[in-house]
């Protein structure tokens, strides 16, 4: 199955998702995060802030502000993703909205990016399917793959550890196998849950 098939077909088996079995298995994701040792020893952080059909990170983000972690989150244009820091949940809330339905800021001229300001310790990144073993397809765009090149670059050139890269999926997104390309970067972790749990019948 080529990419853009297999993308159909998993946005397909998203949109089939019931809303019960969105949040249990985002619950999940999002504990599993919470609870591990890259996420407690990271302090600056990027996390994409999620649409209806994505493992929900408003929990993390939350977390990370409770925690005094710094908050980075995507900006896109048409070519280039950049990661903005954002200062608390008010300015967060008071993004406009893309005609994609995600938040990311307006104005970044005076904003403070990551791998220009500050390095990244962890990277929380979104993605259509995905593998145990780390493989991620994402929308298309590359702007991934081109941001986690340009994180390794700014690594080696600073002396410091690359950042943990992480997918959140639900439990459909996690396929045996992806068509991959030599420039696709593999993930570090993908969390997802082991399977989707049964909704309770209303009979």
């Amino acid at each position: 199955m080529d990419k853009s098939t297999l993308r159909r077909a998993t946005m397909k088996a998203l949109a089939d998702l019931s809303r019960c079995v969105r949040e249990t298995e985002s619950d999940i994701v999002v504990e599993t995060v919470l609870a591990s040792s890259w996420y407690q020893n990271a302090r600056n952080i990027s996390v994409y802030l999620s649409t209806p059909l994505e493992i929900s990170t408003n929990k993390i983000i939350k977390d990370m502000f409770a925690k005094n972690k710094t908050c980075f989150v995507p900006h896109y244009t048409k070519s280039v993703m950049e990661m903005v820091r954002v200062d608390s949940l008010a300015e967060l809330e008071a993004m406009p909205l893309t005609k994609w339905g995600i938040r990311q800021p307006a104005d970044i001229s005076h904003a403070v990016m990551a791998l220009r300001d500050a390095p990244l310790d962890l990277i929380l990144a979104p993605g259509v399917a995905f593998t145990e073993a780390g493989g991620r397809l994402g929308h298309g765009k590359a702007f991934y793959d081109r941001y986690l090149g340009r994180c390794a670059e700014y690594a080696a050139a600073q002396g410091l550890p690359r950042p943990v890269v992480v997918g959140l999926a639900h439990s459909c997104q996690v396929l045996d196998s992806l068509p991959l390309d030599p420039w696709d970067v593999p993930l570090d972790h993908v969390i997802a849950p082991p399977r989707t749990p049964a909704v309770p019948s209303t009979r």
